[in-house]
């Protein structure tokens, strides 16, 4: 069974710049400098960086051939003492989706990608398979989807900061498209602005939720949506979807625990860019999530190409993500993940279609006899909505044990029949719950 949930799955952004342009150089923090000007003269960016002492500008400045299109990434490294970042100003050139900083698991800054390809990351460099297709990342802590919208940190009460330790290795991702006809020099910057370690009394965090399972035939319309629980009593300052060119945008609905209260919609976009971010009142405490609540979110999408699209890390791909900042951070929460690590990433949520009809059992075979992975996509989101959690059951089991089994099975004389039967007993009895889920 082919279930491509994503590791690097926090695929959004891409930043401006090309390998053979001037660009900062990948250090803690940038002093400002000039500012960018393009082909005729203009100031690109004038965001100044915080005062010694109150945090750190990030910054990439690249430039864009002619009606080019492209994603680019920078390294940067966290200065040894850490970051208490209270809130963020995002500045960047118009004509970009978005721009985000992502945490990764690095302890230095890579010069290897994950496919094995060497690069000098010392500066901007191109990003061919989406802006974290190539590295890895476990979670979002910067940035904004528009050029004049709210940043993601925003609206934090003063004693509660997003916490990065001393030497993480941070990934700037920006997609950047040049419409014009001349060269343009593009400029995007980032200050996290902190507090002293002392002040901060609450961690925050970011919710990234990343639905895995998307597909949209060609000419079609589509629909995912995925269901996330909440761990622990939360406070939710601002929420914003996130989707590429197909998307209609979506909602976000709180359903509070048991079953006495109906859902309540908390947020709502209409389009894929321009994305708005939801503050929500009273302003520092924003919106109380209980825990033991579950937040649901869904995206719609229009395809007018000739080809089915799916979930992906580039814009031919497309995705479903809601993210916010909130606290006290709980780890599981933040990233509907099973055991609170990013290994477990989006494996705590339950991934539903609109209107199948088939039976966990039927859908199950379907997606057993799918040989690639629109079909397997197709199958997973054509079981009626009574059948999904078990069928998502089956899924995650088998996407967690499969490597399991591939190793334990490697120097075995039937590799292929040993790890069948290793997935069996490892996941017999969730298959058999699905084979007795029926549709009501």
């Amino acid at each position: 069974m082919r279930v491509r949930l994503i590791a690097s799955a926090a695929v959004l952004l891409a930043l401006a710049a090309c390998s053979s342009s001037k660009s900062s150089p990948a250090t803690a923090a940038d002093d400002g400098g000039t500012p960018a000007v393009d082909a005729g003269g203009a100031k690109m960016n004038s965001l100044e960086p915080p005062p010694a002492g109150k945090g750190v500008q990030y910054k990439m400045v690249t430039e864009l051939e002619a009606g080019q299109e492209i994603e680019r990434v920078q390294f940067f490294q966290v200065p040894p003492e850490g970051l208490y970042v209270n809130r963020e100003e995002v500045r960047y050139t118009p004509g970009s989706h978005h721009v985000l900083i992502y945490k990764t698991p690095y302890t230095t800054i890579p010069t290897v990608d994950e496919r094995g390809k060497s690069h000098n990351t010392t500066g901007p460099i191109d990003a061919p398979n989406g802006g974290t297709g190539d590295w890895k990342i476990i979670g979002v802590v910067a940035g904004a989807q528009s050029a004049n919208a709210p940043p993601v940190v925003d609206g934090l009460p003063p004693n509660a900061a997003v916490k990065l330790e001393g030497g993480t290795v941070l990934l700037m991702n920006t997609h950047y498209i040049n419409a014009a006809t001349t060269k343009l020099t593009v400029d995007a910057r980032v200050n996290m602005w902190t507090i002293p370690k002392e002040q901060m009394t609450v961690e925050a965090g970011i919710l990234f939720f990343y639905d895995p399972i998307i597909r949209v035939g060609a000419h079609a319309t589509g629909y995912a949506e995925m269901s996330c629980p909440v761990n622990a009593d939360i406070n939710v300052i601002n929420l914003q979807t996130h989707m590429h060119a197909r998307g209609l945008g979506g909602q976000a609905f709180v359903i509070p625990p048991g079953t006495a209260q109906a859902p309540q919609m908390v947020y709502e976009s209409q389009n894929w860019e321009e994305v708005p971010v939801k503050a929500f009142q009273p302003s520092a405490q924003g919106m109380q999530i209980k825990a033991g609540s579950t937040l649901n979110y869904h995206c719609d999408y229009k395809n007018d190409e000739d080809r089915t699209i799916v979930q992906g890390p580039t814009t031919k791909d497309e995705m479903c993500m809601i993210i916010g900042v909130y606290y006290p951070r709980d780890a599981k929460t933040e990233l509907c993940s099973t055991d609170g690590t990013y290994d477990g990433f989006s494996l705590g949520g339950t991934w539903y279609g609109k209107g199948g009809t088939s039976t966990c059992g039927q859908a199950l075979a379907c997606a057993q006899a799918a040989t690639t992975e629109d079909a397997t996509y197709a199958c997973l989101l054509g079981a009626c909505r009574s059948a999904t959690p078990a069928l998502d059951d089956v899924a995650k089991c088998f996407f967690t044990q499969g490597s399991v089994c591939k190793k334990q099975c490697a120097a075995d004389a039937s590799p292929a029949e040993c790890q069948q039967t290793c997935l069996q007993k490892a996941c017999g009895e969730k298959q058999a719950a699905c084979q007795a889920t029926a549709c009501n």
